[in-house]
């Protein structure tokens, strides 16, 4: 994702993503992508602003890896983007946030640079809606949203569009 951060005489900053490709094609988006998995959020690390924009990283627990070899507790990376959010706290009628407790399959790119896996956002993290806060391994893989996630992106991924650069 190529980032454009348009700066007001005063302390506004209005950031406008520009995604390297269609991430709403989870073919793409997986293509993109490092790695696939179903996760459950354990503990913020808090947020940073080192690379010029608010970031937050979490620590999740791998529930179960559709592409990659991610497994045990990894720390995850979110850029603080709100683009079509009603306000800075929802993205696309969601938490913007990862949610302590809560599980999610995420879609990943990782940062050589840092220690962390960064979220292909805003379609790379999609809530298991039926899943309860800290729910069990078995109970958040066994929902019908889980079921239908793992589906859906193993079909993805079977028939992923490997990402060449920018387009």
């Amino acid at each position: 994702m190529v980032m454009m951060v348009l700066m007001s005489c005063g302390p506004t900053v209005q950031v406008h993503p520009l995604y390297v490709t269609d991430f709403s094609d989870d073919r793409k988006l997986v293509g993109f992508a490092d790695d696939v998995f179903f996760a459950q959020v354990v503990e913020s690390l808090g947020t940073s602003e080192s690379r010029g924009l608010p970031e937050t990283q979490c620590r999740i627990k791998v529930l179960e890896t559709l592409k990659g070899s991610l497994s045990g507790q990894v720390t995850v990376n979110q850029s603080a983007e709100f683009h079509g959010a009603s306000s800075p706290e929802e993205l696309m009628g969601e938490p913007a946030l990862l949610e302590i407790g809560n599980s999610y399959l995420l879609v990943t790119r990782r940062s050589p640079q840092m220690a962390w896996h960064t979220v292909a956002s805003p379609y790379g993290r999609l809530l298991i809606r039926d899943a309860p806060k800290n729910a069990t391994t078995e109970e958040v893989l066994a929902t019908l949203h889980a079921n239908e996630l793992r589906e859906r992106f193993t079909k993805a991924i079977e028939e992923e569009i490997p990402f060449n650069g920018p387009q």
